[in-house]
């Protein structure tokens, strides 16, 4: 996928980004206290009806009805979208 690298999708509420934060300290802990290192981060995305609607183009039906993301387009190289 081509998006510009100045857009943002993950958009949380300040008290989300607190209780995210402070997990990730507690685990940075905890893993030190282990003497270990753990390169992995796992979100969780839901759909967001609103979001789908809000940037349409970006969307078409999938097989089972779902939306889904368009496939990129083929784009000549170093051309930007």
């Amino acid at each position: 996928m081509a998006f510009q690298l100045d857009e943002i999708f993950l958009k949380f509420q300040e008290n989300d980004i607190k209780m995210i934060v402070d997990r990730m300290e507690y685990d940075l802990s905890l893993l030190q206290s282990f003497n270990l290192m753990d390169y992995s981060l796992l979100f969780v995305v839901a759909y967001n009806p609103k979001f789908v609607e809000a940037n349409h183009d970006l969307f078409e039906l999938g097989k089972k009805g779902e939306w889904v993301l368009k496939k990129p387009e083929h784009h000549p190289e170093g051309s930007r979208i």
